[in-house]
């Protein structure tokens, strides 16, 4: 499976490296990672519409089809010809991976990298100033801040870069202090001892 899954990697990294190349000679580059956002997007809001284009038991001539009268004047000859050309080779379900894997060399070659940043509040203008000149420094790029507010996670921050992620949530906090405090209870109901037995009155 391991194997399957980095294969598929490599696959959509060759994928995305040519629509890059492809993309910059047409002055396009910004424009079709947008279209691949917006794609990912819609996949992610139609389930339906996700599973018709990485299922392996969908007809490709059919989905050609489908994808042709959706998409034909929505998206540009570029994204459209790299849609069709993944499904008639089989590999619709890269698609995730395709747009990954084109946002990295993109940033790569612009020199520029893309973090995502998500707060219980809006950010305050100088904190915002602040976290955005130590990713710079300490990511040696201009760091692009996609800022999202999630009032769950209650305070701190959690900062995600691709599959990287740091978690400084007051959340996240709570939830370690949780599970030490249930570890802690466990190991003294096993022993016999309570924590209350520590404490002098």
């Amino acid at each position: 499976m391991a194997g399957g899954r980095a294969d598929g990697l490599e696959v959509a990294g060759v994928y995305a490296a040519s629509l890059l190349e492809l993309a910059v000679e047409a002055d396009a580059a910004s424009a079709v990672m947008e279209e691949l956002d917006d794609l990912i997007s819609y996949m992610d809001r139609d389930a339906e519409f996700a599973a018709f284009l990485e299922s392996p038991v969908v007809d490709s001539d059919d989905r050609r089809a489908s994808l042709e009268r959706l998409f034909r004047d929505r998206l540009s000859d570029l994204v459209l010809h790299t849609l069709l050309v993944l499904n008639d080779r089989g590999r619709s379900a890269l698609l995730r991976y395709v747009h990954r894997r084109y946002r990295l060399l993109l940033e790569q070659r612009l020199g520029q990298v893309e973090v995502s940043v998500t707060s219980a509040e809006p950010l305050e203008p100088d904190l915002r100033r602040r976290l955005k000149a130590a990713l710079d420094r300490q990511l040696g790029k201009d760091t692009i801040l996609v800022e999202q507010v999630d009032p769950q996670i209650i305070g701190g921050l959690v900062i995600q870069r691709g599959d990287e992620r740091y978690d400084a949530s007051v959340a996240r906090q709570l939830s370690r202090l949780r599970e030490a405090l249930q570890a802690r209870a466990s190991r003294e109901m096993h022993s016999g001892k309570s924590y209350f037995e520590e404490v002098e009155i």
